[in-house]
């Protein structure tokens, strides 16, 4: 049930509230809901960090490149040059420059907020990928166009009913 991610989240939770000079207490850890614990955490982020962290949940995975036109399309108020640091939690991992929020996370920072943003977000990154592929010519395909394809279909089918999603993917298998 996740018990790894919500200790790890803890210890998350007990580093944030010491760098901020407060001294941490058991009555801020005998909490044992799910819900409690990632609210917790989230009480402990400055509100950059919090909108940075939710508009990023949207995205299966970022980049530096995805990163900074989130955070500059959002205005989440987030240094673009401290991706690193933010990058520093327990709940997201790196392979080979490509940045992963767990899953759990995700889930909790897309429940965390409104749909008007999540759908915005799906509707930037779809964008996003599918200004990747429209020039593309069959014979051209590579690994990294199907990506954007695999991607840009996962946000459209975040925004759309199936009808629309269909039609949009439909006008790529006909040409």
């Amino acid at each position: 049930s996740g018990l790894p991610y919500y200790l790890d989240l803890c210890v998350d939770t007990y580093f944030q509230i010491i760098d901020r000079g407060e001294i941490p207490t058991v009555e801020e850890f005998k909490e044992l809901e799910k819900e409690k614990i990632f609210e917790r955490f989230m009480r402990y982020l400055s509100l950059e960090e919090q909108e940075t962290l939710k508009i990023l949940a949207n995205a299966r995975f970022y980049t530096k490149e995805i990163f900074s036109k989130l955070v500059v399309e959002f205005k989440t108020g987030y240094p673009v040059t401290a991706m690193y640091q933010l990058s520093n939690f327990s709940f997201i991992s790196e392979d080979n420059d490509i940045f992963y929020i767990h899953d759990l996370m995700r889930k909790s920072l897309i429940s965390f907020q409104n749909n008007e943003l999540n759908n915005d977000v799906n509707d930037f990154l779809f964008r996003y990928y599918d200004s990747k592929i429209k020039v593309l010519e069959v014979k051209e395909i590579t690994q990294e166009s199907e990506e954007a394809l695999k991607e840009a279909f996962y946000h459209k089918k975040n925004m759309l009913q199936v009808e629309d999603l269909s039609k949009w993917f439909n006008s790529y298998s006909e040409s």
